[in-house]
């Protein structure tokens, strides 16, 4: 591509109305990246003079150097790019870009001739929008604030899928939570852990690692209740009762494969007694750690703590396993354990219990019947639940102990 395809910036700047108003638009562009690709400097020069007051705008002068950028830096919400490039065409970098980066918007600018191939990229790169050449300053504008709003639509449905999804997922463990304690408070807990890992890994798929944490036991609602008191304890079981536990990871994630969009955190979960090593060995798993790699580390240290040993010991464990689990999952777990130092103990009564607080112990009748778990977390439904079965059952404790962040009053909490 040559200077000569794009209007000339210094009259494009001067064209009368170009100065752009204040506008939702131009506010968000000054949130998020704005990347133009081209192999010509001066072309690239060209951009910066005429949009850089506009948008935050970053270059790149070729096909992999946009795909470095694409990857470490951004977020981008739009990407421009150059048909007629070397080594890597639009449309060949277009179409990788969208495997990097799925949620920035894409576009091309061509010249009449290349139609054909701009079609081509239409379907290949699946652009948002192509703009021949010569391309006006302020159209070239317009259709990027036209991206920007794409990508902030794209973005808000995203993000109400993923909570509204977070939250029906969680309606539902608290329901189950109700109908089989063990399972549903070890789900808590491994929830935690691995929420809190993800995080420190910067994971991308965070979100969906938290709710395969929390539906990992799901599968458990087919093991009879004392195996998996005893699993959770740590007890030795029978060959059949180990067969029945070991099957509940892929009895889970055939249960969740039948919904749609939770196809990747049903493989989560069917890994999640799969070791790191003969993940690696079947291509299922790289050098990076993934969803899977947090999943079997949180479960399998819940599982060494709740028999008895001490976060230390039981981490120290895992390590000993050679092969077992990601060396960089467990440097997070080590990490991320400080952050319980901003936990305390406390005792509350049963009607001074708040959504939000972390059972410390398990909650039984009088007769040995668990009723909440430890480590679950306190909801409206796990507060009334109590309150019931304080009236119905003898035997109940009148008062729980709870973790709370530290300096935390009871009304505050």
């Amino acid at each position: 591509m040559i200077a000569t395809d794009i209007t000339d910036p210094t009259t494009a700047a001067a064209e009368p109305g170009f100065n752009p108003p204040a506008d939702p638009a131009t506010t968000a562009a000054n949130e998020t990246a704005v990347l133009f690709v081209d192999d010509d400097a001066n072309v690239l020069a060209a951009y910066r003079r005429m949009l850089s007051q506009r948008f935050r705008l970053e270059t790149a002068a070729s096909g992999a150097e946009g795909l470095q950028r694409l990857r470490e830096g951004g977020p981008f919400a739009v990407v421009v790019s150059d048909l007629q490039m070397p080594a890597m065409n639009g449309i060949q970098f277009l179409s990788r870009a969208r495997e990097v980066s799925p949620d920035t918007v894409r576009m091309m600018l061509t010249g009449q001739a290349d139609l054909s191939r701009a079609i081509d990229a239409v379907n290949e790169g699946h652009l948002f929008r192509f703009l021949t050449k010569p391309c006006p300053a302020d159209m070239l504008a317009k259709a990027v604030e036209a991206g920007l709003r794409q990508y902030q639509l794209a973005r808000a449905e995203k993000d109400l899928l993923q909570e509204t999804l977070r939250g029906a997922v969680k309606v539902l463990v608290d329901v189950l939570s109700l109908v089989n304690p063990p399972a549903f408070g070890r789900a808590a807990r491994v929830r935690r852990l691995a929420r809190q890992v993800a995080e420190e890994l910067r994971l991308e798929d965070a979100w969906q690692v938290e709710i395969a944490a929390m539906l990992s036991q799901l599968g458990c609602v087919t093991v009879p209740e004392k195996t998996l008191h005893k699993h959770c304890l740590g007890q030795d079981l029978t060959p059949e009762e180990w067969r029945m536990v070991r099957r509940q990871a892929r009895i889970g994630a055939d249960l969740l494969r039948r919904i749609p969009r939770l196809e990747a955190i049903a493989e989560m979960i069917a890994r999640q007694d799969v070791p790191w090593r003969e993940q690696r060995e079947r291509g299922a798993a790289g050098e990076a750690p993934g969803g899977a790699d947090v999943l079997k580390a949180a479960v399998d240290l819940d599982t060494l703590i709740s028999s008895g040993r001490h976060f230390a010991q039981a981490l120290a464990a895992l390590r000993g396993r050679r092969g077992e689990y990601h060396p960089a999952v467990l440097t997070a777990i080590e990490r991320v354990q400080k952050l319980d130092a901003g936990y305390q103990i406390r005792q509350v009564a049963l009607d001074e219990l708040r959504p939000g607080m972390i059972l410390a112990q398990d909650v039984a009748t009088g007769g040995g019947m668990l009723l909440l778990a430890r480590g679950q977390e306190a909801t409206e439904s796990v507060c009334q639940r109590l309150c019931n079965m304080a009236r119905i059952y003898e035997g109940l404790p009148t008062a729980v102990k709870v973790m709370v962040p530290r300096g935390q009053d009871n009304e505050g909490s």
